[in-house]
């Protein structure tokens, strides 16, 4: 350890002086001087400042190497200069010798990082076709580069203090990197990704499984190239090779993020796509107008019918059938998780199928769907499909525009929205809603079979495009397994309310406002939502205290559209344009108390997913707002305060402010604000 080597070093620095001093040095003491100093060389931790450990070292043998020259005969101080003076010239030749091998080599290493940097960030954006090329002019970069510095000249100079180092870094670069350009020119070569994409319904599953190998290959190679640039934080190489080294090693990063996906595709979609037997899926469309927590009210369902690569659309048709096919609605079951169960049996959804999606988190709704489509009339399914108006925008982004029956303008990704989620109702108000749920289903279809059969852009920009869709929650999916469940949660396409698993040591806040529509209206479209949310963590009294306001503004004018959009089902109707919505919210604290508008409420409290819920009825007339405002209340982290905010699927995204106050036991304050206008799921944090 440290204070061992330091003994030794100075015992050893103290004989030498005493030996300097002495008229006639012993050879005992000379002797044990250089063994103290030998073993100080050879304890010096690695852990101590950068260069001290050579310096000491280096110190310490200097001053013995001078003691002993300075107490040697005559005879022997000549000796000893020729000695050094021949090793100094053939360090001196074969420094030339390296210095010319690495100005050589200089050329081929930077084209090679060069290469292999544009390579990879080719290979993170799935882009084969010139990842391909790129990779080939790398590994020829590479193989000149190996080849400069294994050339038997070379050998010697690995001898060279300093130079040597470098060699033998730019050589162990260099068998690494021809490790990654291999592993990543044969899954480039097989995955073809340019060519390898969904056409005619289908997807390769072989071809898919057949990447597992070379995917794996990949990951360890780039597992391997890390650890060598690790290695490279050496103090006796030049700076200009570990900021490369830093630079590569943030490329690598990203590329590994990149083929750990890739991983986990490979892993799950064959069973997915069916290539171990059909799978069958059940699709959903809500409409996010007439607003549930999970999505809105189911419009259309569908079957997909996934076998060997290719998935069909086997089944599509209105949700309100569900409920006349089957059992009959009163002998229907609630098979749900107990929380889903507690929270939505009094609104009946296994007999309702407009209220399954009242939970605000998907894959307990979706369970609930998966058992009740059987008994509505369906077959069993292994997962859930839910697309709302703003999911079907974002593949319209890939597919390009759609006619279809009954609209008088194609439907792109710029107009699908307004067109399914408020055009529609204008334009057809008062006719039978087969009408409406045909024009829907028709647009469903339609992009459906468009997805099949053309030609989409490669899997990043497909990941851009659907991306944000599933992250808003309009892309949801659920399946029964629970590795391909994860696999979604990973994907952010789950649909889950909470992304942040609590422990027991550091435990995240979170908020969640979920409205559900009372009226049997599409008067969503008009709704904007604001959350402000104000913390303060103190340290001293171990609190952590909350003020959530919710403001809740109804847009919708009190007349000039049908009563289907801004009417009310209900009795008493209120005046037309006024919104009736169910709120639950959803925290980690514990409420104090609560009002709308400033006068004190009695809210309803139930639990849910780990969370304490919160619910009442609020009317909002139209074109007016209305303020929920919740004290919250509770014990502080033990470490770095986090917030998870949960995002509902809307139309309007919401906005949110969010401050943060974190007080330590001495009174300092550290606070931090956040304001946007779209998110789901975010998670801020600050540190104590």
């Amino acid at each position: 350890g440290a204070p061992a080597a330091v003994a030794f070093a100075g015992f050893g620095l103290g004989v030498a002086v005493a030996l300097r001093s002495l008229p006639r040095p012993s050879p005992m003491f000379g002797a044990i001087a250089v063994s103290l100093g030998v073993h100080a060389a050879l304890r010096l931790p690695t852990s101590l400042p950068t260069r001290i450990p050579s310096v000491i070292a280096i110190g310490t043998l200097g001053t013995l190497a001078v003691s002993a020259y300075s107490a040697s005969r005559a005879s022997t101080r000549r000796r000893s200069r020729r000695i050094v003076l021949a090793v100094a010239g053939g360090w001196a030749v074969l420094g030339a010798i390296a210095a010319v091998g690495l100005v050589l080599a200089r050329s081929d290493a930077l084209a090679a990082v060069s290469g292999g940097r544009t390579a990879l960030r080719l290979v993170e954006d799935s882009n084969s076709g010139r990842s391909t090329d790129a990779l080939d002019g790398a590994r020829a970069d590479v193989r000149r580069l190996t080849k400069h510095l294994s050339a038997w000249w070379m050998r010697p100079t690995l001898a060279v203090p300093v130079l040597g180092q470098h060699i033998r870094a730019f050589e162990d670069l260099g068998d690494a990197a021809l490790d990654v350009v291999d592993a990543a020119r044969a899954t480039a070569r097989l995955a073809d990704v340019q060519n390898f994409r969904v056409a005619g319904g289908g997807l390769d599953v072989a071809r898919l499984r057949r990447l597992q190998g070379p995917s794996a290959r990949l990951d360890s190679a780039i597992a391997n190239m890390r650890s060598r640039l690790d290695g490279l934080d050496n103090p006796w190489l030049v700076s200009r090779l570990t900021d490369q080294a830093r630079t590569v090693k943030v490329e690598l990063g990203k590329a590994d993020a990149a083929t750990a996906n890739l991983r986990r595709s490979l892993a799950v979609l064959p069973g997915l796509l069916g290539a171990d037997g059909p799978r069958r899926y059940l699709l959903v469309v809500p409409t996010p107008a007439e607003a549930r927590g999970s999505g809105g009210v189911i419009g259309n369902y569908g079957e997909l019918v996934a076998e060997n690569g290719h998935v069909k659309l086997a089944a599509f048709g209105r949700a309100s059938d569900l409920r006349e096919r089957g059992l009959a609605p009163n002998d229907r079951r609630l098979f749900a998780p107990a929380d889903y169960a507690a929270r939505y049996g009094e609104f009946l959804p296994q007999i309702w199928w407009q209220n399954v999606t009242m939970s605000p988190d998907f894959p307990s709704a979706a369970s609930v769907m998966a058992d009740l489509y059987p008994q509505s009339g369906g077959r069993p399914v292994d997962g859930v499909v839910s697309i709302d108006p703003l999911g079907l925008a974002a593949l319209l982004q890939l597919t390009g525009p759609i006619s279809v029956p009954g609209w008088p303008e194609p439907i792109t990704a710029a107009n699908a929205a307004r067109t399914l989620l408020f055009d529609q109702y204008v334009k057809y108000p008062s006719q039978d809603p087969a009408i409406r749920a045909q024009l829907l289903g028709s647009v469903a279809t339609s992009v459906w079979l468009k997805v099949s059969n053309v030609r989409l852009p490669a899997p990043r920009s497909i990941g851009d495009a659907l991306g944000p869709a599933a992250r808003g929650r309009h892309l949801q999916l659920w399946s029964k397994r629970p590795e391909e469940q994860r696999y979604f949660s990973e994907l952010h396409a789950s649909g889950a309310l909470w992304t942040v698993v609590d422990d027991e040591t550091d435990r995240h806040d979170g908020i969640a406002v979920v409205t559900n529509n009372g009226s049997a209206n599409k008067i969503e479209w008009f709704l904007h939502r604001r959350l402000d949310y104000d913390v303060v963590i103190d340290r001293r009294t171990d609190t952590a205290r909350a003020t959530l306001d919710v403001t809740l503004r109804n847009e919708a004018p009190a007349s000039g559209l049908p009563r289907l959009i801004i009417g009310n089902d209900i009795n008493p109707p209120p005046p037309d344009g006024t919104s009736r919505l169910y709120v639950s919210v959803y925290t980690r604290l514990a409420l104090a108390s609560a009002t709308i508008d400033g006068r004190p409420v009695d809210l309803q409290r139930q639990e849910e997913l780990g969370a304490h819920v919160y619910s009442v009825w609020i009317t909002i007339p139209s074109r007016s707002s209305v303020h929920l405002i919740l004290q919250v209340k509770g014990r502080a982290p033990s470490g770095r305060y986090g917030l998870e905010v949960a995002q509902q699927p809307v139309i309007a995204a919401d906005q949110l402010s969010v401050k943060v106050r974190d007080i330590d036991g001495r009174g300092h304050t550290k606070a931090k604000q956040w304001q946007l206008d779209q998110f789901g799921p975010v998670v801020f944090s600050l540190a104590p």
